[in-house]
């Protein structure tokens, strides 16, 4: 319980928060399939590769590692630009 959770001092007020860690271990690869089975493609190949979402319309990038885990934080933009709801 102490791991997923820390108390922050703000004002000489104390807050809990709850911190998340391990959201989910995706591999670009994986990734990768999940998008395209949801409608996103593949824009250009360039030093990081841009995709396109038909669902929200926006452009994001992606990374040419395949065999690494996505950080969370950049899974939680790739989340959002692309529109897919579960990984």
């Amino acid at each position: 319980m102490l791991d997923s959770m820390m108390v922050r001092r703000y004002e000489n007020k104390f807050y809990l928060c709850i911190v998340l860690i391990n959201v989910s271990q995706v591999k670009y690869s994986e990734l990768e399939k999940k998008l395209k089975a949801a409608g996103c493609r593949l824009v250009r190949n360039s030093r990081h590769p841009i995709w396109y979402s038909q669902i929200t319309g926006k452009e994001f990038q992606m990374s040419h590692h395949r065999n690494e885990e996505v950080r969370p934080g950049t899974l939680k933009d790739i989340i959002k630009n692309s529109g897919i709801n579960t990984v």
